[in-house]
């Protein structure tokens, strides 16, 4: 797990949207979905889920 990956998910909790995430941190939008993934993977656990509004968290992700 590394800084940006932690980064990463506190911007897209903070805002509610892998779009914005990305707007704020200067990065790609498939930038923050790679870190978030990875993240995942590190925890073993789905940190987020999607819709069209956006990103909310899991009872993991919380």
């Amino acid at each position: 797990m590394g800084i940006n990956q932690v980064k990463t998910f506190l911007a897209v909790a903070a805002n509610g949207s892998f779009y914005e995430a990305a707007s704020r941190l200067y990065v790609t939008q498939s930038t923050v979905s790679s870190y978030i993934q990875a993240l995942e993977t590190y925890l073993r656990a789905m940190l987020f889920v999607g819709n069209r509004s956006g990103a909310t968290l899991t009872p993991a992700g919380k």
